[in-house]
């Protein structure tokens, strides 16, 4: 009986110790962001959704590459990303610039946005391709 009670400890904390909840954190959807993070949102969408056509049977593949320098956003000024790795596993991503900084262990999904020293970060993979209607972005004040 004992050792049932101890096992059963043991899973409620490796369950509780293991997951986390992000819904403490401060989060706001797309239509509440500050007007020049959305304006810059929806070019980035415009420009990677809509292809040059040069007549209607020939698209330009350029207009797809993929380059990940749209990472991060700063329209604060003076704001880098940097991701460290181990061999091929990421294992932090630092954004920083001369006096502050956000490190996180976790996987980031793109694009980051920094405006007015708040890190505006999206909780769904793939939206510059999907479309930032629905999207809730995580907001972080960096210190």
């Amino acid at each position: 009986m004992i050792m049932r009670s101890f096992k059963l400890l043991v899973l409620c904390i490796l369950f509780t110790a293991c997951s986390h909840n992000n819904s403490l954190l401060n989060s706001v959807v797309f239509n509440d962001l500050p007007q020049p993070v959305r304006d810059t949102l929806i070019s980035m969408h415009n420009l990677h959704t809509m292809p040059k056509i040069q007549n209607s049977a020939e698209i330009d593949l350029n207009d797809f590459s993929e380059d990940n320098s749209n990472d991060l956003i700063d329209l604060s000024g003076g704001y880098s990303i940097h991701y460290s790795f181990w061999h091929t596993w990421l294992i932090s991503t630092k954004i920083s610039n001369s006096s502050k900084q956000y490190v996180t262990k976790e996987h980031l999904p793109t694009p980051i946005v920094v405006y007015n020293d708040v890190l505006y970060i999206p909780k769904e993979y793939n939206l510059i391709v999907l479309g930032f209607e629905n999207a809730v972005f995580q907001v972080i004040e960096l210190k």
